[in-house]
């Protein structure tokens, strides 16, 4: 199978397309922001869940995320990156964990401080900063980690004692693109753009958010490389430091991606969401 090759790499994308909006394009997309509060749900133990796209695709749903941090009155924030890198090591890894085989033997097997040129929390620090500038605030202490090859098991992840004492102190939240799908992504199940796109991707978010109400990792992961949805860490991991939740898609965008891509295939896109999470409450 013909993997689809990106046109330039996502951070050099990411930073070039930052550069092109400048302070006051970020600062409307902050304002954008402003239509959902997340702020409470953290208030309550809940988190959040804000997209990696470019900030004229989905920049509102990550600044909603941005804002309920900076509102809820945490003095910590913490904040999980997705991996993205794509060396043949971590290709082989990730081979394995679709397979059910241990990756523990992986230099990618833990939880990290930084990635190198990984984008995932990129928009979102761009954001964070300018917000915070523009408030004139200090801000509570923001701490970053990319949970990588959890593979079913987040209790026996390397560094997952760090994240537990961590979080008893913090707010979470988290980054993730819970859906991609088309032609560069060579998704069994093609969906197109619009409605129908947005109704699959619904129907698959939420499926993968009832698997972990159930605390059924394995299902999950297989879940989400069937819709290619990179929170499979992220997620795992919160369900495993918070419990089950209760998921609310507060905004849902289906976002073409074919321009990316060499040879621009169609159809390509990725769901990009902003998802509120409230503790489970029986």
């Amino acid at each position: 199978m013909k993997v689809a090759v990106v046109k330039e790499g996502f951070l050099q994308k990411f930073q070039r397309h930052v550069a092109e909006l400048g302070e006051k394009g970020l600062h409307h997309i902050l304002d954008e922001g402003r239509k959902w509060d997340v702020s409470e749900t953290l208030q309550k133990g809940g988190s959040a869940i804000f997209p990696h796209s470019l900030l004229t695709d989905c920049g509102d749903q990550i600044a909603s995320v941005v804002h309920g941090c900076l509102d809820c009155g945490a003095d910590q924030i913490l904040v999980l990156g997705v991996v993205h890198v794509l060396n043949e090591e971590l290709k082989r890894a990730r081979s394995k964990e679709k397979k059910g085989e241990t990756t523990k033997d992986s230099p990618y097997w833990g939880v990290f401080q930084a990635i190198e040129d990984e984008y995932s929390l990129y928009p979102f620090e761009v954001l964070w900063d300018a917000e915070i500038k523009r408030r004139g605030i200090k801000g509570p202490r923001l701490i970053k980690r990319y949970p990588s090859l959890v593979n079913r098991e987040p209790e026996k992840l390397l560094g997952i004692e760090e994240l537990e004492r961590i979080a008893k102190d913090s707010v979470i939240v988290l980054t993730g693109d819970l859906n991609h799908n088309g032609v560069a992504y060579h998704t069994q199940e093609i969906a197109g753009f619009g409605e129908d796109g947005e109704r699959f991707a619904r129907q698959n978010i939420l499926r993968g958010f009832d698997l972990l109400k159930e605390g059924n990792y394995s299902e999950y992961v297989d879940h989400c490389y069937q819709v290619i949805n990179d929170t499979r860490d992220v997620c795992s991991v919160l369900r495993y430091l918070r419990g089950p939740m209760t998921p609310s898609i507060l905004d849902l965008k289906i976002c073409d991606t074919s321009m990316s891509f060499e040879g621009n295939p169609e159809p390509s896109w990725v769901a990009t969401a902003l998802i509120s999470l409230d503790l489970y409450t029986p």
